[in-house]
């Protein structure tokens, strides 16, 4: 709308151009408005002659002049005598210095009954009558801008009063298009004036982002901060130019949400706040424990610590964890480790009881939050100790003690499996059960929400690994493949000679683990489950989040994770660069006469020498060759040198220097980390489905 103003009005003059002076009785009426002289005022009102829309040297006329010094009865006069231009810039006035009485006023002058002017702003206004004077389109003759309407400006400047009275009048904030909104308009507007567009926008946001707008315009202003909240993060990587201002909205919206907590006086009024008003949609089949709790799902889902972690929030997420068993919040640590690890012994009992029993009071305090995680948690536990059993009779002071014979990993002498023991076989009980609790949390909640959880993109790959570890183990008891594809096979002809039948099924015995090939199905279990090892023991990052003090821990350290991806982005382009220079210039040299090591001379060398130089393990000899070429030498021993520079003393303090920040960072606000953490993995067990453990979840309960 700039564009427009400009051109329809101040076309012939320049912007520093001074305004014509006003005369005598013109200068005398306005410092009368202006210093509240209310006979003088009245008295030249009825003067024939006098222009009442004279505007001083600061292009302010009479009554904005009354309105910026607070003479509500000048207003009152000024208003009900001869037609008064910028009544509109007047009720902007008023509005920016918090003047109700005068507002009201203003507001009930039947002008504003004309074009909705009320509701609309100046450049609005303008499009529809471009003759109107109700406000002044020249940059000289207001201090707003022109997509500034009452109620945004009103918003902004956190009026109460004034904003109730504009609601009650049909005044609202209207919501910004899209950002690649490609109607009329906003193509018309991002064409003629980017700035004016994306300012436009900004005090749009303002007005609806104001706690006083949010609190009289919907009867559920959580709902609408949060989702404005998102809106206004998304705004903020879209527009990196107003990335600041928008932050500044989002972190408002969170102070906003805080304080609404803040002034709960029960638990009632703390359950009005994390439930909402909105009809709940069913959008999965999981039945949630307390539909009271969708607010507090969105608000973790937006991320917005400081309500979740909020003590009246916390209060009533402990007060649902615990269910009916309301003693548990007297009860220390190590009591509560005690009662979990008595539940858990007595899991096929009760296992039993909730199977036939479903409505009985064990079954009601197996469904609690807590007893749901204890169990949980103490079912991981027994699933890590058969992992650990599975292992121990490898070791050589387990493989002489007798208490430990029962614990035979292996019946071939060479290492071959020809059955699964008993610890593989719960091994495997047990990952069933871990995959069927996966698939009914994927059925529950869906595809997208369920790849968004870092926890349930390590159980998928520690189920894959898993599974495809005992289909190799299955595999190689019948591993069935022609002699020659052994390393050794003389020894393999003459046994076949003699024994051809016999070789047939059980040749893979009589080789040594050495003649083995590299795709042997029993190789590939091993390396597979030796991964899945790894990956189950890191689980129990997961349950301690539950914990004071190895949560935060637990945090800082998931918290350096983005920090090394992103280093790793720069590192390996760095890398990279080195590695094809160093290969490139050394991979003339590969034979034994040529260089004393093979370092550099093919890219696999080239990879392993510059990967251990970061830790001070390669040889910086490796440059050398056995040829008088300097150049080659000179350039080799500069580029090593470099590479080492930039990695090692550059590349690596910066990676030290940014888990430092990420860690200091999270132990500032330790707690505030810890309880939102906490709370999300709270939520994860407030759900009635997946209420026995494995492996006895995989029986069907009705």
């Amino acid at each position: 709308f700039s564009t427009v103003r400009k051109n329809g009005y101040r076309a012939g003059n320049s912007v520093f151009s001074s305004p014509s002076s006003p005369n005598e009785e013109e200068i005398r009426f306005l410092e009368a408005a202006e210093y509240g002289d209310i006979p003088t005022v009245r008295e030249m009102l009825s003067s024939p002659t006098l222009n009442t829309s004279c505007v001083d040297f600061m292009e302010q006329n009479a009554l904005q002049l009354a309105c910026g010094n607070e003479h509500f009865e000048i207003v009152e006069l000024l208003t009900q005598g001869k037609s008064m231009s910028r009544i509109g810039d007047a009720l902007l006035l008023a509005i920016s210095k918090g003047y109700l009485r005068i507002a009201e006023l203003l507001m009930n002058h039947p002008s504003f009954r004309v074009n909705q002017r009320l509701t609309k702003s100046p450049g609005e206004l303008m499009l529809l009558d471009p003759e109107s004077d109700f406000y002044s389109y020249d940059n000289d003759g207001t201090r707003f801008s022109s997509d500034i309407t009452p109620i945004i400006l009103a918003a902004q400047c956190q009026e109460f009063d004034i904003v109730y009275e504009l609601i009650r009048r049909g005044a609202t904030i209207q919501h910004p298009h899209e950002y690649k909104c490609q109607c009329a308009d906003c193509t018309h507007m991002r064409r003629n004036d980017a700035l004016n567009y994306c300012l436009s926008r900004l005090n749009a946001y303002k007005g609806l982002a104001s706690p006083v707008y949010l609190s009289l315009i919907t009867a559920d202003p959580v709902r609408l901060a949060l989702k404005l909240s998102h809106e206004l993060t998304r705004m903020a990587d879209v527009e990196k130019e107003f990335k600041k201002e928008y932050l500044k909205l989002v972190t408002q919206l969170y102070d906003y949400l805080e304080k609404l907590l803040d002034i709960c006086r029960n638990s009632e009024e703390v359950n009005a706040m994390l439930s909402g008003n909105e009809r709940r949609k069913k959008t999965s089949r999981k039945e949630t424990r307390d539909s009271r709790l969708n607010q507090l799902k969105r608000t973790i889902k937006y991320g917005v610590k400081g309500f979740v972690a909020h003590p009246n929030c916390q209060l009533r997420l402990i007060e649902i964890w615990n269910g009916h068993l309301t003693w548990l919040r007297q009860l220390s640590i190590s009591y509560k480790f005690l009662l979990a690890v008595g539940m858990s012994l007595s899991m096929p009992v009760l296992s039993i009881v909730f199977f036939l029993a479903p409505q009985s009071m064990v079954a009601r305090t197996m469904r609690s939050p807590f007893c749901k995680f204890a169990t949980h948690g103490m079912a991981h536990a027994q699933f890590l100790m058969l992992l650990v059993l599975n292992c121990i009779d490898r070791v050589e002071w387990f493989k002489s003690s007798p208490p430990f014979a029962f614990l035979i990993h292996q019946t071939s002498e060479h290492g071959r499996h020809t059955e699964f023991n008993w610890c593989e076989v719960f091994i495997m009980l047990y990952t069933a059960g871990l995959l069927w609790n996966e698939v009914t949390e994927l059925w529950d909640d869906g595809p997208r929400n369920y790849v968004v959880q870092l926890w349930n993109i390590l159980d998928f790959f520690l189920l894959v690994i898993l599974i495809t570890s005992f289909v190799a183990s299955r595999l190689s008891k019948d591993w069935k493949v022609a002699p020659h594809l052994y390393k050794s096979t003389n020894p393999v002809s003459v046994i076949k000679s003699c024994y051809n039948i016999y070789l047939y099924i059980y040749k893979d015995f009589f080789l040594n683990r050495s003649h083995w090939i590299g795709s042997d199905p029993q190789l590939i279990a091993e390396a597979l489950y030796s991964l899945g090892i790894v990956l189950s023991f890191t689980r129990i990052c997961y349950i301690l989040e539950v914990s004071e003090k190895f949560g935060p821990l637990q945090i800082s350290l998931l918290s350096t994770v983005g920090d090394i991806i992103k280093w790793c982005g720069i590192f390996f382009m760095i890398f990279g660069a080195f590695l094809l220079g160093l290969f490139n210039l050394y991979s003339y040299y590969g034979k034994p006469e040529a260089k004393t090591t093979k370092a550099f001379t093919t890219i696999e060398e080239t990879f392993i020498t510059l990967f251990w130089s970061l830790f001070g393990l390669a040889d910086y000899r490796g440059v050398e060759v056995k040829y008088d070429h300097q150049w080659t030498r000179i350039v080799g021993y500069q580029l090593y040198g470099a590479y080492n520079i930039i990695t090692v003393v550059i590349m690596l303090n910066m990676l030290i220097a940014m888990i430092n920040r990420s860690y200091s960072d999270v132990q500032v606000d330790s707690d505030l980390e810890w309880k939102f953490a906490r709370a999300k993995l709270m939520m994860s067990y407030f759900d009635n489905g997946n209420v026995l453990p494995v492996p006895y979840n995989l029986v069907t309960i009705p």
